[in-house]
């Protein structure tokens, strides 16, 4: 991907440049009383404008698909880490695994996300909690 990424910049540039070029011809035909020729010359700088904003499309993508990735990475050392502190600390308290523990690390991240999951789910706005026992509202 990082291949990808240098090509599509290198392409960006040479757009660019291009452009630069295109538009440095239409200001001299101007200058030259050539206004029909100017006008014409605009039509590939109009092209390389729409494919410059092309190609800062597909790199904005593939960043945006490389920094998830990145961050899910990240998130999963982290937990990892955090999961091997209080594993740490269980061991030296005598007390069992984290993952074996229901008021663990492990438990408590599942809970959060299982809340979140109903919240999702729920038609409620946030902070607002449905009455009645049943988990769906419903009497």
């Amino acid at each position: 991907m990082a291949e990808k990424l240098k090509r599509l910049w290198r392409l960006q540039w040479q757009i660019n440049v291009a452009t630069g070029v295109f538009s440095a011809i239409a200001i001299g035909l101007a200058y030259a009383n050539q206004a029909l020729l100017a006008q014409l010359t605009m039509l590939p700088i109009l092209a390389c404008f729409g494919a410059a904003c092309w190609v800062a499309y597909v790199r904005y993508k593939l960043n945006k698909q490389r920094r998830t990735e990145l961050f899910a990475q990240l998130e999963s050392e982290h937990k990892d880490q955090l999961r091997e502190v209080f594993d740490q600390a269980r061991r030296e308290r005598n007390l069992p695994p984290d993952s074996a523990s229901p008021d663990g690390f492990t438990a408590t991240v599942d809970q959060i996300q299982t809340q979140a999951r109903r919240q999702a789910q729920s038609n409620l706005p946030p902070g607002v909690k449905r009455r009645g026992n049943n988990p769906d509202g419903k009497r």
